[in-house]
């Protein structure tokens, strides 16, 4: 059995331990549902396994970058630290081998690098979306303190209203 045919025919098997190896390393969020954890992780499979079966690596790497980019600005937004979604693909990594080790396969050398090749893909875009995210989020909130504090200075400078609104109005229409 190929490692394509693997992908395919055994892709909710290799979800259902990656989901349970996840839980069982403490590796996302407490609150985090089955459905968050598994997030693209399917599309994933499927994207690996046309790969192998069309025999040519990295050729439809777009796909799998767009994919591992929603991954990571999904674990961003369920709280994941950083750690743990790129330690995830090693869970991932090690489902998909230990399925197929069950499966009595044998993987040509060919299969694993470009599972290893695709895995690579998977973490550092999805690393990339993360880290994008976070400092997103970071600048937003500096923009925020920026203008609360410009705000707070000048609701403190003038006891006369009219001009303390004018120039009120003048700081907040660019926020707006």
């Amino acid at each position: 059995m190929s490692l394509e045919e693997i992908l395919h025919s055994r892709r909710d098997e290799i979800v259902d331990q990656f989901l349970r190896d996840v839980r069982r390393q403490d590796l996302s969020p407490e609150q985090a549902s089955s459905s968050t954890l598994v997030d693209h992780i399917p599309a994933f499979l499927t994207e690996i396994g046309n790969e192998l079966a069309a025999g040519n690596r990295l050729s439809r790497a777009d796909d799998v970058e767009v994919k591992a980019r929603e991954h990571g600005e999904q674990r961003w937004k369920a709280g994941y630290d950083l750690e743990d979604v790129i330690r995830e693909y090693g869970v991932l990594r090690r489902a998909i081998l230990g399925v197929a080790r069950a499966a009595g396969a044998s993987l040509t050398i060919q299969e694993v690098e470009t599972l290893t090749e695709y895995l690579e893909l998977g973490v550092a875009s999805a690393v990339a979306q993360y880290v994008q995210s976070r400092d997103a989020q970071a600048a937003a909130a500096h923009a925020d303190l920026r203008f609360l504090s410009e705000a707070g200075e000048l609701l403190g400078s003038s006891l006369d209203y009219r001009a303390t609104l004018t120039r009120l109005t003048r700081l907040l229409v660019p926020h707006l």
